[in-house]
């Protein structure tokens, strides 16, 4: 009965709250145990196990430094699960600062220290830690580069590159070019540079962004918090829902066994690098 539910898309928001529980508790339970070489029958049946299809819906906003660095760790995570190759990827929006406004004559560094009320000193103190973090997953900050921008044409772009099978590799590039260099991601200029490179037609996403597409399908979803850069709190975190049950920043959450606070796995939930 278990192989059944998992050889379909399981969609667990619109089941009954306790069976959603363990569901979930099950489905992260055959999920915990770290994937090893072997031929034995117990790992074959394990194995087949895995689901057909699992769709990781992530949310995050181009100009988050956490969340680039949760997707390099999420790719460390996922090239450990035997079923990568099963894993469906799809980019959500989540807007942090909606109201920000472009301003390429400002620097990163006096925008955060404005909105968060801080000294100069603390804020390169806070953000030497970051670029620090970003390095340790073999990621090259540049915020003395980084132009200060609002994100949503950014995600106009990317949800007109998922129409297109390029998603996963247009928010690749989007933080690439926000965070290492030093790109204004809000212009259109840079977004159609960046599409051409990926392999999509100038001349229709120039028409896009002109537009107001995807700006009211999208389903661009904004931060609660009235601060700015309000993700300092944790790297990325699993909602099933509309309740948060798990912050975490190491990868082992979707492999090890009963690893983090609680020991809670993913099971194709939503999955927020909002932090």
């Amino acid at each position: 009965m278990v192989a059944g539910i998992l050889n379909k898309p399981v969609n667990l928001t619109v089941l009954p709250g306790t069976m959603r529980k363990l569901l979930f508790l099950l489905l992260a339970f055959l999920l915990a145990a770290p994937v090893q070489a072997s031929s034995s029958r117990s790992d074959m049946q394990a194995d087949s196990l895995i689901p057909q299809k699992m769709t990781v819906e992530i949310w995050s906003d181009v100009m988050c430094p956490f969340c680039y660095i949760g997707k390099r760790r999420f790719e460390a995570a996922l090239s450990q699960y035997a079923g990568r190759d099963s894993v469906e990827i799809i980019w959500r929006s989540f807007q942090l600062d909606p109201e920000l406004e472009t301003d390429p004559s400002k620097s990163v560094v006096q925008s955060l220290a404005e909105k968060k009320g801080w000294s100069m000193e603390q804020t390169h103190q806070t953000i030497d830690y970051v670029v620090n973090m970003a390095q340790s997953v073999g990621l090259s900050y540049h915020f003395d580069k980084a132009v200060v921008a609002n994100s949503f044409d950014a995600h106009r772009f990317s949800h007109y590159a998922k129409t297109k099978g390029k998603q996963d590799a247009a928010e690749e590039r989007l933080f690439a070019a926000y965070f290492t260099e030093g790109k204004n991601t809000a212009s259109h200029t840079t977004l159609i540079q960046i599409g051409t490179e990926l392999g999509l037609d100038a001349s229709e996403l120039s028409t896009v962004l002109s537009g107001n597409d995807y700006a009211a399908g999208c389903g661009i979803r904004h931060c609660a918090c009235p601060a700015v850069w309000c993700f300092w709190c944790a790297v990325f975190c699993f909602q099933p829902k509309s309740r948060r049950i798990r912050r975490t920043g190491n990868p082992s959450v979707f492999t090890g066994p009963g690893k983090g606070r609680r020991g809670i796995k993913p099971a194709g939930l939503n999955l927020f690098f909002s932090g």
